[in-house]
């Protein structure tokens, strides 16, 4: 795990967690199924952190067969995942 990786499961585990609104399906929801999809954004989010080079139509089958969810699920996952990052690379400015 490199070093931004680190700081970005620090960041989504603490600060981004916490800022959540009280609400939140991922604070409220004793679903595991619900807190399961969290911690694979989180999980997809450090991928595309540790792979920037690799070309997402590989990454998205990777994660498909990975987490063995549908290639359309892959996708939003990684949409998911890219929207976190936006907001963490935005915070540590």
């Amino acid at each position: 795990m490199t070093t931004e990786s680190k700081r970005f499961e620090e960041w989504f585990n603490t600060t981004f967690l916490f800022s959540r609104q009280a609400a939140s399906p991922l604070l409220v929801s004793e679903s595991k199924t619900m807190k399961a999809r969290f911690i694979r954004i989180r999980e997809i989010a450090i991928i595309l952190i540790e792979t920037k080079e690799k070309d997402i139509q590989i990454i998205r089958e990777e994660i498909a067969m990975k987490y063995f969810v549908s290639m359309r699920c892959s996708l939003d996952y990684i949409h998911y995942a890219q929207f976190v990052l936006t907001q963490f690379h935005n915070r540590k400015i």
